[in-house]
């Protein structure tokens, strides 16, 4: 009786088996693809067939645009603010090294030119202040408050000139060198 109830329990596992299912075939939908069944492509009456080469005796006319491969793109940029004041260019025109492509304006650069003049002028006010108030200070004619309030408005004024350059500077690595720097240095 065990030996039957053994054969029993393994065909009741065997039996219990689920079918094997045939793999379904996945269709994978692109956004930018359209796929058509055999019966849209016969109602639409699309034919296929190899690709040859044949003289056409009219003009196809198309709606469209020709793009720029990427390496024939050129992109310029300015390092600082500004507005396009003009440019005579088209897109697709040549143009040659050396060419002005755009005028462009930034208020930012005026700023900058008189924050330049400014500091520069300023400088040589509070050198001959520091230069007088040094010699004030060794004589012992006036307070050392107001010597080292000299003292510090000259080394400000000299560390702002000393940023005006570096703009100036920053400004020549990147091919926009202003003339109130050539002159004023």
């Amino acid at each position: 009786m065990r030996i039957i109830n053994i054969y029993f329990v393994i065909l009741l596992f065997a039996s219990c088996k689920s079918a094997e299912k045939e793999p379904e075939s996945k269709i994978i939908e692109l956004p930018n693809q359209v796929s058509l069944s055999k019966e849209q492509v016969a109602n639409a009456g699309i034919t296929t067939g190899i690709a040859k080469e044949e003289f056409m005796s009219t003009e196809i006319i198309v709606n469209g645009t020709v793009d720029v491969p990427p390496q024939n793109m050129v992109s310029v940029s300015f390092p600082m603010g500004g507005y396009l004041k003009s440019t005579n260019l088209l897109p697709g025109m040549h143009v040659s090294k050396g060419q002005v492509i755009a005028r462009i304006e930034d208020p930012g650069l005026v700023q900058l030119q008189q924050d330049y003049l400014v500091a520069g002028s300023r400088l040589l006010y509070l050198e001959k202040e520091y230069e007088r108030q040094k010699l004030l200070h060794e004589n012992d004619v006036n307070a050392a408050k107001v010597f080292e309030q000299s003292q510090s408005d000259y080394s400000a004024q000299k560390i702002m000139r000393t940023r005006m350059i570096c703009m100036h500077r920053l400004l020549c690595l990147r091919k926009i060198c202003l003339l109130f720097f050539q002159n004023k240095k």
